[in-house]
């Protein structure tokens, strides 16, 4: 199976290009919505990110994300130790999601895979979604309802790198019909390069 990643900075249009890539028969795999899952559902998970931050990041229904974001991204080493944790996780969860279709390709969407260890070499082909800081700030404030300032913090702490490696970079600051077309454009040279479905 062909792993593609769907990676860019928060903000910058990742959902909108899963969204097409699901919409032409490539599973994705949401990794923020797995992880927010798995800090319901997988104990162990939930254990150890109580040991590594305090019983106060825990709910009746899993992790309390707005406590745990306030410390991790208040310090790099948290945020560190909160990956070292919840990342392995994360990509036990993937392989088995991948073992669930029957499909020549399929896509995990996640900001910030590329530039961790855990998932070194797994990607076949990478889409990178940019779009400018100013209108990524403005979508995720309005998204998720924080202020500019955690949305910097945030950014600072996802070092895009992904952008040099990808074999395709998707430009989403000229409205959907664009953005569609460029990710179209993307699977064409995924296709050349490994095949059709």
């Amino acid at each position: 199976m062909v792993t593609i990643l769907v990676t860019g900075g928060i903000g910058s249009g990742k959902t909108e290009v899963s969204r097409v890539l699901s919409e032409s028969g490539i599973p994705v795999y949401d990794s923020d919505s797995a992880v927010h899952r798995l800090y319901r559902e997988d104990i162990a998970l939930r254990s150890s990110v109580a040991e590594a931050f305090g019983q106060e990041v825990l709910t009746p229904e899993g992790v309390n994300r707005t406590v745990l974001s306030k410390i991790v991204f208040s310090s790099s080493a948290s945020l560190e130790r909160l990956e070292a944790i919840v990342y392995p996780a994360l990509l036990k969860d993937f392989r088995s999601w991948q073992n669930g279709f029957d499909s020549a390709y399929s896509a995990m969407e996640s900001a910030i895979a590329f530039e961790k260890p855990v998932f070194k070499d797994i990607f076949d082909f990478i889409i990178f979604v940019d779009a400018p800081e100013e209108e990524r700030i403005a979508r995720v404030c309005g998204r998720d309802g924080i202020s500019a300032e955690d949305v910097r913090r945030r950014m600072a702490s996802q070092r895009n790198l992904a952008g040099a490696a990808a074999g395709a970079v998707v430009r989403n600051d000229s409205g959907l019909e664009n953005l569609r077309s460029q990710v179209e454009s993307a699977l064409n040279s995924l296709y050349l390069q490994f095949g059709n479905k």
